[in-house]
């Protein structure tokens, strides 16, 4: 297919759009078409004339076109949301977050044992079953017009204890599998890290709220949305090299700015 890039991005938008389509006339969430779809393709895919399925050399492009369609995703629904109100509902989220990922992390545990597989190899499937996807979740919380929903400021709290609790488990498990044991400091360090990062962000957006707003009076919309496009992904990828999810990141500025009149 030579090196027609752009031509080979066009053909993946077209399957995500068939599968949008597809969705709308079933009223079907768009999600697991588009999982079904992702699976059809790649490497394994055939090549039909032009068409190729496997999309090698747009891969790196079209993955990092999917982690900003995730970093919109998060961001849009922190905006619906208020920051004094997630706050406020802190208990009820840090033991609903104990309980949600007690039970995950319990039955995660079950089914590897239950099928003799070594220790490492029980952490690593616990840990696959207790995480549940950001992104899929803020899409269905989007596509079934719950963003509104008193519910969901509870949801969105998981989604952030459950970042907090990733940072502390994968410090444990790359130790135990890379090196066979793991230290305490790093454990804390990872936990203290994402943490501190995520509340000390929400609380300095909160308290600098009407300095965002003089700098966010911008007269064109262009400017505008060069300047909010790029904060947003700077706090993402920071996010990222701290280890805390990029998603997160985007959320955390959703939430701040939803504290101004932009």
């Amino acid at each position: 297919m030579g090196n027609y890039l752009l031509f080979e991005i066009g053909l993946a938008l077209c399957i995500v759009a068939a599968s949008g389509l597809l969705a709308a006339r079933l009223r079907f969430p768009i999600v697991p078409l588009l999982i079904l779809a992702g699976m059809a393709v790649g490497p394994h895919a055939p090549v039909i004339g032009m068409l190729d399925f496997r999309f090698i050399k747009s891969a790196p492009l079209i993955e990092f076109m999917g982690r900003l369609g995730v970093l919109f995703l998060l961001f849009y629904l922190g905006l619906e949301f208020s920051v004094g109100r997630l706050l406020n509902a802190g208990r009820s989220i840090f033991l609903g977050g104990t309980i949600y990922m007690a039970i995950n992390f319990t039955l995660g545990i079950m089914l590897p044992v239950m099928w003799g597989w070594p220790l490492k190899e029980i952490l690593v499937v616990a840990g696959i079953i207790s995480i549940s996807s950001s992104a899929i979740v803020a899409k269905v919380l989007v596509e079934l017009k719950r963003t509104v929903r008193p519910e969901t400021e509870m949801i969105l709290g998981l989604m952030l204890y459950q970042d907090v609790f990733v940072a502390i488990y994968l410090s444990i498990v790359s130790g135990l599998v890379l090196t066979g044991a793991t230290s305490h400091e790093s454990v804390f360090m990872s936990a203290g890290i994402a943490l501190g990062f995520m509340l000390a962000f929400i609380l300095l957006g909160r308290k600098l709220a009407p300095r965002l707003n003089k700098l966010l009076d911008i007269p064109s919309d262009e400017v505008f949305m060069l300047v909010i496009f790029a904060f947003l992904t700077l706090v993402a990828g920071f996010s990222e090299t701290i280890h805390v999810a990029e998603a997160i990141g985007a959320l955390l500025v959703g939430l701040i700015l939803a504290e101004t009149d932009m």
